[in-house]
């Protein structure tokens, strides 16, 4: 393609069999624009894949596995990040990124439901506040993930 054309590409997010790690039993396919993921994070209660993509696209992806549909794309790009991880507590999906000159630690909330999740960033005047440090330079975020999920 030419120059400020993207190729879209397909994803599929393959579901397995968390007992025996037998062939997928369903796929849920999305459209990217970048040939890699970078990390992952799961929503066991509602089922609902996130991912960012590579230095090609800077979108966020909520992808829900409950419906036969197609996942989707949200509507917030981020600068490149390394990872995403979803906080079950407060329903938190959480973006760090640690580049030297422009780091930042957002946050965004899981709504919607199961088959049509948004995700609505937090910040100091949200009804869920979040404001961490502006100093804070995020190198690796980890987060608790109970055994049994926490479901609302």
């Amino acid at each position: 393609m030419g120059k400020g054309h993207e190729q879209q590409l397909e994803a599929t997010l393959a579901l397995f069999s968390p007992t025996d790690f037998s062939a997928p039993s369903r796929e849920v396919h999305f459209t990217v624009q970048g040939a890699f993921m970078r990390s992952a994070a799961w929503d066991p209660c509602g089922r609902i894949f996130f991912s960012t993509e590579t230095l090609t696209d800077t979108a966020m992806f909520a992808v829900p596995t409950q419906t036969s549909g197609v996942g989707f794309r949200t509507g917030i790009n981020t600068p490149p990040v390394g990872a995403v991880t979803f906080e079950p507590y407060t329903r938190t999906l959480i973006e760090p990124r640690d580049s030297q000159t422009s780091f930042a630690l957002r946050a965004f909330a899981l709504g919607g439901t199961a088959v049509a999740p948004t995700l609505t960033e937090r910040t100091a005047s949200s009804t869920s506040p979040w404001s961490p440090p502006g100093d804070l330079l995020p190198k690796q975020v980890e987060v608790e993930v109970p055994t049994t999920p926490v479901c609302p």
